[in-house]
């Protein structure tokens, strides 16, 4: 079962920051190199804390949180002082170093490398949709990870292209090369992913 972590009751309520008004809320994702499974027990409770912590530095505050073994999605109440580009490359650089320090079987698992993907998932959250997204991200709690996938909408589409586009580019890859079969785990990891594109192309036009 996935831990759901809430921050703080939902409020529609402005912050203020001397001569500035502002309401800046993010739905963000963060995914794991490779999607190994290496949040959990431990590290997961870390990366909670180190989350928590960065946020606040940022003048920030998280809503909702759930860390999945190898995603983490977040719902933050942001501060204009920082971009969310530079956030989040605060949020994966400091996390990454120290969590090695402290957990360094978790390299093994990525081959010496990084701990998260170079690609992020980041989007505005409106009042209205706010709801929906707590929901979304509260659902890991009761029902299978595949199960809350087939609940994205327009948004959210986006979010499965940069979940799983790199899974994507390595099957194809493995296959080519390698003459590698898919199994049915990735056979569904690509028909969401094309209906995500698809998604993607109809917010396009439509």
């Amino acid at each position: 079962m996935i831990r759901l972590m809430t921050m703080q009751k939902h409020s529609s309520e402005l912050n203020y920051a001397g001569s500035s008004v502002y309401s800046l809320r993010y739905h963000l994702i963060l995914v794991t190199k490779y999607r190994r499974d290496v949040l959990i027990a431990d590290i997961k409770t870390e990366l909670e804390e180190l989350l928590k912590s960065m946020t606040e530095q940022f003048s920030g505050k998280i809503i909702e949180i759930n860390i999945m073994p190898d995603h983490v999605h977040m719902l933050i109440d942001a501060s204009p002082k920082h971009s969310i580009s530079s956030m989040m490359k605060g949020y994966k650089g400091v996390s990454a170093r120290m969590l090695f320090m402290h957990h360094p079987e978790i390299k093994e698992k990525l081959c010496g490398g990084h701990l998260w993907q170079p690609s992020y998932f980041a989007c505005t959250v409106s009042e209205r949709s706010e709801d929906m997204i707590r929901e979304y991200i509260g659902i890991g709690v009761i029902v299978p990870q595949i199960w809350a996938l087939l609940m994205f909408r327009y948004w959210q589409a986006l979010g499965l292209f940069v979940l799983y586009w790199p899974e994507l580019a390595l099957y194809a890859y493995a296959r080519k090369e390698y003459g590698k079969r898919l199994e049915i785990k990735e056979k569904v990891v690509i028909v969401l992913s094309v209906l995500a594109g698809i998604e993607i192309i109809s917010m396009a036009f439509f």
